[in-house]
C-alpha cells in the first residue's frame, strides 16, 4: 500500500490518498478521501471515491460514499448519513442518530 496526505492550513487532514496492489492478485486499487471541517473544526463532510480492479474478466468498477455529519448545540455527534452508490454495487443510504440523555 501506498499513502498520501494532503493537510490545510490548520493541519487538519484534507485528501487521503491510497493505492493497493493485491499481493495475490496483483490488481490494482485506489481510493481518494476528501474531508470538509466547519469553522469550529469538526468533520462535517467526507466523500470517499473508490475504484477496484478485481481481474480482467469482471475488470474495474467504481462506487462513490459520501458521508454528512451533524452536531448539536453542544458539540456532540447528532447523526450521520452515508450514501453509498456506482457502477455494480446496491445503492444504499443509512442513517445513524445518536440520542444524549442529561
Amino acid at each position: 500500500s501506498a499513502w498520501e496526505y494532503d493537510y490545510d492550513s490548520k493541519g487538519r487532514k484534507i485528501r487521503i490518498y491510497e493505492k493497493y496492489t493485491d499481493g495475490l492478485t496483483g490488481n490494482l486499487s485506489t481510493t481518494e478521501t476528501a474531508n470538509t471541517y466547519d469553522d469550529d473544526g469538526r468533520l462535517i463532510y467526507q466523500e470517499e471515491n473508490y475504484i477496484k480492479n478485481v481481474g480482467i474478466i469482471v475488470g474495474e468498477f467504481k462506487y462513490l460514499v459520501c458521508t454528512d455529519y451533524k452536531y448539536d448545540l453542544e458539540d456532540r455527534l447528532l447523526e450521520i448519513k452515508i450514501e453509498k452508490s456506482g457502477e455494480n454495487i446496491e445503492n444504499l443510504v443509512t442513517v445513524i442518530s445518536y440520542e444524549y440523555y442529561n
